[in-house]
């Protein structure tokens, strides 16, 4: 049986994080290039160039990469100097685009930050779903495998995990349910997995 005492796996996502992660993957894995690589591999790309949902339409294309490098300098930015210390003039100079070239694709600061974040927990629950899947059916192995999905994803999209925990507070009160809904959602896979273990017999606690 696994001793999960002190592991703290039914309190926040990154508090299972900081406990589990580390000891779960590093050392199954291998080295850090390969598991970049694998990281890598993951990404969807689009063949012949082009661009996810446009086909190869070059107006498509250079729209799609707009939004796209200007979700990036707001990532960037956001990440470095938070988003009250970040200005629209900023993330348009970051993205070379003017001011009303910015608001063309988004609306808003807020509406950067919240796109980013639904993105950020979109793209982390489908991958935890996905671990948890090809994990099969015993907890043990799901264990592992959502741990080692969550630390991926730190690991390697550092910014968007920093920007989507140091951030919560600046999102409007519209937004704010649905994103701290994404996260209880995540944290409900990695508290069913364990309530799963403990009905088995695979998880155990230290007796007093």
């Amino acid at each position: 049986p696994v001793d999960l005492a002190g592991l703290g796996v039914v309190g926040r996502m990154q508090g299972l994080f900081v406990a589990a992660a580390s000891a779960v993957v590093l050392f199954r894995r291998g080295d850090a290039e390969q598991a970049q690589q694998a990281e890598q591999a993951q990404q969807p790309a689009a063949s012949n160039g082009a661009v996810a949902g446009g086909g190869s339409d070059p107006g498509y294309r250079l729209v799609a990469a707009a939004v796209a490098d200007t979700a990036a300098a707001a990532l960037a930015a956001f990440a470095e100097h938070g988003y009250h210390g970040t200005s629209v003039r900023e993330i348009a100079a970051r993205a070379n685009l003017s001011v009303p070239g910015l608001y063309h694709h988004y609306p808003s600061k807020q509406s950067l930050l919240q796109g980013l974040l639904e993105r950020t927990m979109t793209d982390l629950l489908a991958r935890s779903e996905a671990a948890i899947v090809e994990a099969g059916p015993e907890p043990i192995r799901q264990f592992d495998a959502v741990v080692e999905s969550l630390l991926r994803f730190h690991m390697y999209r550092r910014e968007q995990a920093f920007v989507g925990s140091t951030e919560i507070r600046s999102l409007d009160d519209n937004y704010r349910p649905t994103y701290i809904g994404h996260r209880d959602r995540q944290q409900r896979m990695v508290d069913v997995i364990v309530f799963a273990g403990v009905e088995t017999g695979e998880f155990t606690t230290r007796s007093e």
